[in-house]
């Protein structure tokens, strides 16, 4: 049975934890292969540093380190570039251009398919 290390030791939350995994997605290449294996293994895989450090062959300090030391590049990389941020704006943006043309769409059900069309173009963008 392994001991899981008290997750506001790396994180405050689990909103925090989220934002490390969307941070490692985006930013991923700017880290070291060992870096992403435990940050994702930490994060995404709810492993316990023991668990992480038998898996990698090194000590659970060792783990402990490249946690952390990963996570401030993530967050120093966000801080100056602010790409997840300008992601989740546009992502909110897209959301409320859809619910406005569903009420356009209730509103006038005759414009069906140019409605239609819109949304194709808009999802199409958003890849």
């Amino acid at each position: 049975m392994s001991m899981k290390v008290n997750r506001d030791s790396m994180t405050d939350s689990l909103e925090d934890s989220v934002n490390v995994s969307l941070l490692l997605e985006m930013y991923a290449p700017l880290l070291t292969e060992r870096q992403i294996e435990c940050v994702s293994l930490y994060f995404n895989e709810d492993l316990s540093l023991a668990e992480i450090a038998e898996l990698s062959g090194i000590t659970r300090q060792g783990v402990r380190d490249c946690i952390r030391k990963s996570v401030a590049i993530l967050h120093e990389t966000e801080k100056k570039l602010g790409l997840l941020a300008k992601r989740e704006a546009e992502d909110a943006k897209y959301s409320r251009i859809s619910e406005m043309l569903s009420a356009l769409a209730n509103a006038h059900p005759e414009c069906a398919k140019e409605i239609a069309d819109i949304r194709s173009a808009l999802a199409a963008d958003a890849d």
